[in-house]
């Protein structure tokens, strides 16, 4: 059954889908948000940008609040950032009492934060009269609603190339009776996709961090998925032998998509950083294979950092050295991290669209 791309994204009962992402994952991302929360605090920066945001379980969002940065707030489903605030804000002390970090700010602060906001009152320090907790999960605020700060958008990272691919995608299956069509098709599109970019509702040279952690895995994966998945919804997936004489134009399709999301991804991450500007970005150098009882490299990942480098300039003097390669153990396996700061361009990035 073809399901279009908006459908797809959407997540059923998505309240607590992502409560159980960030319970998940709070303690696996404990080091990366670490890592972040040192170059955050040696850098200073008054405005950060997060591409794929997700339920925030990498960022160090109290830190960032310490500090008082701007903060933008990016993900193709910002429902889960939602979910992570309001689960990021409440904090338990040794005691086991609980407290808000927006509360914490201050009348005047704390209802640009949250619009739920109501002065608290000496009975119950640290959290305003409207605080409910979820059900089982009173570090959840369910009286949350989002405010002003810190900005949200559910937008596409990668300038609108992988939506405009993923959008064309049924239009592309439209009549097609074989895979080796679909996939001719779909190359095609791929091709198409490059003319329909649209950058990101932020200000040319507007951020002095830009925070890209992990989304480049999503790269790899989506929205190759899509297309794949809705192939085989109209023609059955391909039978082995058809699967083998197929695999050399997947893998082509796939390193396309890959590619160009990720060259779009990085001049979008130039366009919006200020001329001292920095952008700490991470991905998975290895995986260990359950299945092997090895690690293997993610050899996307290493093709990627020439792309890298062709647009943005590598920083080694940011990180220390102990902050540069981190293990992570969860999410779905075990992983090696590479941590890595970037500089923004010498050249100037032309904006794509108008915020």
């Amino acid at each position: 059954m073809a399901t279009s791309w908006e459908d797809y994204l959407s997540v059923p009962e998505a309240g607590k889908v992502f409560r159980d992402r960030f319970e998940k994952n709070e303690q696996a991302f404990g080091r990366q948000r670490e890592v972040l929360g040192d170059a955050i605090e040696a850098l200073r920066p008054r405005q950060i940008v997060c591409l794929g945001a997700g339920t925030l379980s990498d960022i160090p969002f109290d830190k960032i609040l310490e500090i008082g940065a701007g903060l933008h707030l990016i993900d193709w489903l910002p429902e889960s950032i939602d979910v992570g605030l309001a689960a990021r804000i409440i904090r338990e002390g040794k005691d086991g009492d609980l407290a808000c970090l927006f509360c914490a700010l201050g009348e005047d602060r704390a209802r640009e934060h949250c619009q739920s906001y109501a002065k608290s009152d000496a009975r119950r320090p640290g959290l305003c009269d409207n605080y409910l907790p979820e059900k089982g999960a009173p570090r959840y605020c369910r009286s949350y609603r989002r405010g002003s700060r810190p900005e949200v958008s559910g937008q596409d990272v990668t300038a609108g190339y992988a939506e405009a691919f993923a959008k064309g995608v049924l239009g592309a299956l439209d009549g097609v009776t074989s895979w080796r069509q679909a996939l001719k098709r779909a190359a095609a599109l791929a091709e198409r996709a490059e003319g329909r970019l649209a950058g990101l509702d932020i200000a040319d040279r507007s951020a002095d961090l830009v925070i890209s952690s992990l989304v480049i895995s999503q790269f790899e994966h989506e929205p190759y998925a899509y297309f794949s998945r809705q192939t085989a919804a109209r023609l059955g997936p391909p039978a082995e032998a058809e699967n083998k004489r197929l695999r050399p134009a997947m893998e082509r399709l796939r390193n396309t998509l890959m590619k160009r999301q990720l060259t779009h991804h990085c001049d979008e991450i130039a366009r919006i950083l200020t001329p001292g500007g920095h952008c700490i970005m991470s991905f998975e150098l290895f995986h260990f294979d359950t299945g092997t009882d090895a690690w293997f490299l993610v050899e996307q990942m290493h093709r990627g950092m020439a792309l890298i480098a062709e647009r943005l300039r590598f920083n080694f003097d940011i990180l220390p050295a102990g902050d540069k390669v981190t293990r992570l153990d969860g999410c779905g396996g075990r992983s090696m991290i590479y941590n890595f700061a970037l500089d923004a361009p010498r050249r100037t990035i032309n904006r794509r669209s108008a915020p």
